[in-house]
């Protein structure tokens, strides 16, 4: 199995993206979801881009290291335990802590990354997350935002770097009557209230107001508020994508896998004196194929798409092995290839090892993919005890 990338689409969605954005806004790439080197080279080369989002440490490392100017915004808190971590490794392999704009939710996250802070001698930036609907964390008040800022001023170890507000929400709600633009009108204005408290603490120019991601960036066009737009997965659009406002954008990416074995009116493992009759009934009934076969792996998070006409079958259930699949196909053979798409690109991605590029003069190239697995902060250190 392999994970193909067709590359003329992905070029056609970068247009499509880079005329949905404002000029006054940057584009920040989201890496969980793009977790190829290549890829994001590609595209922050095509979209003049080096700000990127990630959620993940090892990611946070990797960007660091492919991109040593790139301005770094986290998308989620790390435990503190864990930024400790990733600052000791900058801090000892040479990356610049600078490029970081690590990401608070609470009072107690920004007090210990404060103690880590002064113990390790070092100068963080430091970017408040604001709840502004989605109810996963994040500063509620603007009386505990003040808060966060006074802290953050008082200190000789943080700077203020911008605010962060994630509003995925507003893409759930059916666009009937405008729900969705109502929705982001209400997120908007309240964002606007936490900057207008943030403004007092920081240049306006210089601070980040991040916001967006691939289900509602394209409402962002005339957004005053927002200055920094993230973006992911649309690039590539899995199905989960598969919004009505977002119909200009194609599917680029999909996972090939070759068929082990072709199957003339497949049976269910049924004991006997069952196996025969029960078959029978429920081919006639239409919950057993007349055709079928058994692809290589299997039971991914994706959907059939190539050829048409072939899916899997709950009576057979699932396999990460050899997942049987039917057709109503009369060429099918085994050697040839079915495709599925993704119903996301973050977790698919790095299931696979190196993304199979396919070009638009059909020449391939593979590009590897992020290294998900964290590494040990001293390889050489033995002994240490369970509790450390």
């Amino acid at each position: 199995p392999t994970l193909v990338l067709e590359q003329s689409v992905l070029n056609e969605n970068i247009a499509s993206v880079r005329r949905r954005i404002d000029g006054d806004k940057s584009i920040r790439l989201v890496v969980k979801s793009l977790p190829c080197a290549e890829l994001i080279k590609y595209i922050s080369d095509q979209l003049n881009c080096s700000r990127f989002m990630c959620f993940h440490g090892p990611f946070i490392k990797q960007t660091a290291k492919i991109f040593p100017k790139a301005d770094i915004l986290l998308g989620k808190p790390m435990p503190p335990a864990s930024f400790e971590h990733l600052a000791t490794e900058f801090l000892q392999e040479g990356l610049v802590l600078d490029n970081v704009q690590w990401l608070i939710d609470t009072h107690e996250h920004l007090d210990a990354y404060l103690e880590i802070a002064e113990r390790l001698n070092i100068n963080i930036r430091i970017n408040l997350e604001i709840n502004i609907g989605l109810n996963r964390g994040g500063f509620a008040h603007e009386d505990q935002l003040k808060i966060a800022l006074l802290t953050i001023a008082d200190s000789e170890n943080l700077s203020f770097s911008g605010l962060m507000g994630y509003e995925a929400h507003a893409s759930k709600i059916p666009d009937v009557f405008g729900g969705m633009k109502l929705a982001l009108k209400q997120v908007t204005e309240k964002y606007r209230r936490f900057k207008a408290i943030a403004e007092r603490f920081g240049n306006q120019e210089e601070l980040t107001f991040n916001s967006a991601g691939s289900t509602t960036f394209t409402e962002y066009q005339g957004n005053d508020v927002i200055n920094d737009i993230s973006i992911g997965s649309i690039f590539v659009k899995p199905e989960d994508f598969e919004l009505p406002h977002l119909n200009e954008f194609k599917p680029a990416l999909f996972i090939a896998t070759p068929i082990l074995k072709a199957v003339e009116k497949p049976q269910l493992p049924l004991p006997q004196p069952f196996n025969t009759p029960l078959n029978s009934l429920f081919r006639f009934i239409g919950k057993v194929p007349n055709k079928g076969a058994y692809i290589y792996g299997g039971n991914w998070m994706a959907s059939p798409f190539y050829p048409e006409g072939f899916k899997t079958n709950s009576l057979f259930g699932r396999s990460s092995n050899q997942e049987f699949i039917s057709h109503t196909n009369d060429t099918l053979k085994p050697g040839d290839c079915v495709l599925f798409r993704p119903t996301q690109s973050e977790a698919v991605m790095l299931q696979f090892g190196e993304l199979l590029l396919i070009k638009p003069n059909n020449e391939i190239d593979y590009w590897p993919v992020y290294q998900a697995t964290q590494v040990r902060l001293d390889a050489n250190k033995k002994g240490k005890s369970r509790e450390s």
